[in-house]
């Protein structure tokens, strides 16, 4: 069995992309999930991260469920991260630079309660 050596030695100073660790809550998961978000990198991708680890513990999550940003101190929903202009790098950035004791949940729209078994639209 071979295999191992490291050659580490990189000399060439590689800025590092910059990311920061967020701990999201999945609906329905007793413990919140640590994901890297990267500098630059687009809410679309962090959300993918997170179904697709969803699907390896296999955690059923819905297909319009969004990560949503809580104030942690009051319980109020800030927003969902999609609705951000920044990624979600610089959103957390700036929410920490505000002192928002901030969490964050991947979770459905608080405003739909129905499982998928209502088939009654009201649109208002």
């Amino acid at each position: 069995g071979g295999g191992g050596g490291g050659k580490g030695g990189e000399r060439s100073k590689k800025k590092r992309k910059k990311a920061r660790k967020i701990v999201v809550h999945v609906q329905g998961v007793p413990r919140g999930w640590e994901m890297v978000v990267e500098n630059g990198a687009k809410y679309d991708k962090l959300r993918s991260k997170i179904t697709a680890k969803a699907e390896r513990k296999s955690v059923a999550v819905g297909a319009d469920w969004q990560v949503y940003v809580v104030d942690k101190d009051d319980g109020s929903t800030i927003g969902c991260l999609s609705d951000s202009d920044l990624d979600p790098y610089e959103t957390d950035k700036g929410l920490i630079a505000e002192k928002i004791n901030v969490r964050y949940e991947f979770r459905a729209d608080e405003d739909d309660d129905s499982s998928s078994s209502s088939s009654n639209n009201s649109s208002g």
